[in-house]
């Protein structure tokens, strides 16, 4: 007789991960884009979350702010669901998105204290 022996396995879920563009520090009315990557299959449905919140206005895979302000700043994941709904992702790691003032601003106040240090250094 024959014994057949059955391993039933349950199947790991797909990680889902989070980019940002820029990397890094955001500045007040800079472009940001997060991407959601999952790391197989396609037909993905995409769920946004800031700071464990559904963002209802973001639904694809790229989540753009056009104009960042101190509001956006927070913490962001994001989970995907195959179009059959059998199938779905872990929730990403959270990205923290820290927004800053103005670049132009901070910009011009940097390069006015080099300049009054070089010439402060350099006056006879």
């Amino acid at each position: 007789m024959i014994k057949l022996l059955l391993i039933l396995r349950k199947a790991a879920l797909p990680k889902a991960t989070v980019n940002v563009q820029p990397a890094g520090h955001v500045f007040i009315r800079e472009r940001v884009t997060l991407t959601c990557g999952i790391e197989s299959g396609d037909d993905w449905n995409y769920e946004w979350y800031k700071n464990n919140n559904l963002l209802r206005d973001a639904q694809r895979k790229k989540y753009e702010i056009s104009n960042v302000d101190q509001t956006h700043a927070g913490d962001y994941t994001c989970k995907g669901t195959q179009s059959t709904g059998r199938i779905y992702t872990h929730t990403s790691a959270a990205v923290t998105l820290t927004v800053s003032g103005e670049f132009g601003v901070l910009h011009t106040l940097s390069l006015k204290l080099h300049l009054q240090v070089f010439f402060f250094f350099y006056q006879s």
